[in-house]
């Protein structure tokens, strides 16, 4: 049977946070004449190597726009923005060189190699874009799988002759099992049930660092639905891949974003397909990456979380750590979980307890319910007596809508654990029971279970060592 492929638009919930510089805000605030905040985006967004921020900065050092006027400065900025070859660099780097002398172009020349070899296409793809060369990590093993179980097709959706995807996001637990299963995007409910049921038995042998087992967040799985024989609609997936381009290379990190989600979802959900071979489609973390460098906070995550797991690149951490930052500091709070966990535990990165369980509370607080129960699992179970606070635990986790969220079991055993933290064993035990029929209908093993029974049973909370 062939089938249609779906071509999907992508529907973005972006922070509004005006802490967040993108490309399009440094430009808009440079148009009210607010200079000196403009100049300072600008200058965030050329450390990243973005060559309209740094054309706009040696445009504001030859107007003397916050800056007394500078042509040298003027020329060497306008010249190190020319590596992208913008047109407009061309031609302002033209009329810059007629207002310099052969002293004042020497100067202008020593400073451009300055600038460039701290911002040039160069230094910056090297300190901070995916590449196939590996960089710093620590002594840190990610997950890998044990069991995986393919999802069913759902029936009506066989009668309808649908294709279709589900992407999710989700933890792995230190006993291996997939937590916090958030969807990002799906085409169909039916499809979303069958692939939460088959993702919920999956097994995972847990990341470790230095043969401790610890958990690991943010991963990422696409699953397709298709029938096979489907064939790819070639001319018209053509012309949305071109139409993606030209928003991409016209508009700013936005379109950008969309053009490289977009690239990402036609290769893994048509990458079989007959006909796909002969498209030419452009790297995704490219552009992922000039997302990222308009300043554009998903595409910050997004390049963390790809350079944390080697997707489609080389694993460095510390170029992941970067971006991640970046974005944490951007208000997504996804970004905030990701990296609060991984400095939390030492998994990634150099283990800092407080900065990692500020970035949680960050993210809980942002209303994420995956962050808001990790963050009263560890107030309730801490053996640290200063970040042991049973009345907090209790708040965050009744922050969590039972029925939005996917993960019963992170839902009721951290239900239990708190419970237990407020003395109240009875809604512990619950609890710990539920947890464990949803273990035994996936078939996970006891896990953290058994621990936290001895430890409920004897009228104590249960207590995880980090």
């Amino acid at each position: 049977m062939k089938c249609k492929l779906f071509v999907f638009l992508i529907a973005l919930v972006v922070s509004s946070n005006s802490q967040s510089v993108t490309f399009e805000y440094a430009i808009a605030l440079y148009q009210e004449k607010q200079f000196e905040v403009a100049y300072s985006g600008f200058l965030e967004l050329a450390g990243l190597g973005n060559g309209r921020a740094q054309l706009n900065l040696g445009v504001m050092y030859a107007r003397g726009e916050h800056v007394e006027k500078d042509f040298v400065e003027a020329y060497a900025w306008a010249k190190l923005a020319s590596e992208s070859e913008d047109v407009d660099a061309e031609k302002i780097l033209s009329i810059l060189g007629k207002r310099l002398d052969e002293e004042g172009m020497s100067a202008a020349e020593t400073r451009y190699k300055t600038l460039n070899s701290k911002y040039g296409t160069k230094a910056v793809s090297s300190a901070l874009l995916p590449s196939e060369t590996a960089g710093e990590a620590m002594g840190f093993a990610e997950a890998r799988i044990k069991r995986k179980r393919t999802p069913s097709y759902p029936k009506n959706e066989i009668k309808r002759g649908a294709s279709g995807l589900v992407d999710v996001q989700y933890s792995i637990g230190i006993d291996g099992t997939v937590r916090n299963i958030g969807v990002l995007k799906t085409t169909s409910k039916f499809f979303t049930d069958s692939t939460l049921k088959a993702l919920k038995s999956w097994i995972y042998e847990p990341a470790k660092v230095d043969g401790k087992p610890v958990e690991e967040f943010g991963r990422r799985m696409r699953f397709k639905f298709q029938f096979e024989g489907s064939e790819l609609q070639l001319e018209k997936t053509k012309k949305y891949i071109e139409q993606f381009r030209v928003a991409a290379e016209q508009g700013g990190g936005r379109q950008k974003y969309e053009y490289a989600y977009y690239l990402s979802m036609l290769d893994s959900m048509a990458g079989s397909l007959k006909g796909y071979e002969t498209l030419e489609l452009e790297s995704q973390n490219s552009w992922f990456s000039k997302s990222a460098q308009d300043g554009f906070p998903l595409a910050k995550y997004e390049l963390g979380r790809r350079l944390s797991y080697g997707q489609q690149c080389a694993v460095d951490s510390r170029k992941s750590y970067f971006w991640l930052e970046g974005a944490a500091n951007d208000n997504v709070a996804d970004a905030k979980l990701f990296l609060g966990v991984e400095i939390y535990y030492g998994s990634r990165y150099k283990q800092d307890f407080n900065k990692g369980l500020a970035l949680i509370k960050a993210a809980a607080d942002g209303g994420l319910p995956e962050a808001q129960l990790k963050y009263a699992w560890i107030l309730s179970t801490s053996p640290d007596k200063d970040v042991f606070n049973p009345e907090v635990a209790m708040e965050y986790f009744n922050l969590v809508k039972k029925k939005e969220f996917h993960d019963m079991l992170s839902y009721l055993e951290t239900k239990a654990a708190v419970s237990a933290a407020n003395s109240d064993y009875k809604a512990a035990s619950s609890a710990l029971k539920k947890a464990s029929k949803e273990r035994k209908r996936y078939e996970l093993g006891e896990g953290v279970a058994g621990d936290m029974a001895s430890s409920i049973a004897s009228k104590s909370r249960f207590v995880q060592q980090i």
